[in-house]
């Protein structure tokens, strides 16, 4: 494979063979109790199973559905800044403040004289 691929295959490291383990661990546990499967239990997989990682759950869904939405909740920060940008788009943008204004020209007549 050397020579053709430019890579040789080699056996992965021990530390990536017990997170793998883990993982595998982690979906025959998930299906298996979802689908009332009986897993055969190997030393190495209860080994592994010893050593997953406990999900927890963060948050909880809301009893939306499809007549009923609760709106997600936003703080006033967030409101206002919308309000800003709709207000905005109709209104159109505000004159630029004098001391924009002065970083224009700055800018303008710096650009100006470079060429």
């Amino acid at each position: 494979m050397k020579a053709r691929y430019g890579v040789e295959v080699i056996e992965p490291p021990k530390v990536d063979i017990a997170l793998y383990k883990r993982y595998v661990a982690i979906g025959e546990n998930a299906s298996a109790a979802s689908s009332g499967i009986r897993v055969q239990s190997t030393p190495d997989l209860r080994s592994a199973q010893r050593k997953v990682t406990k999900l927890i759950r963060k948050s909880v869904f809301s009893l939306d559905s499809l007549y009923h939405v609760t709106p997600p909740t936003v703080n006033r920060v967030s409101k206002d800044i919308y309000k800003t940008y709709v207000t905005r788009s109709v209104n159109g943008a505000p004159p630029p403040s004098h001391s924009m204004l002065v970083s224009y020209e700055k800018y303008v007549w710096g650009a100006a004289g470079r060429h």
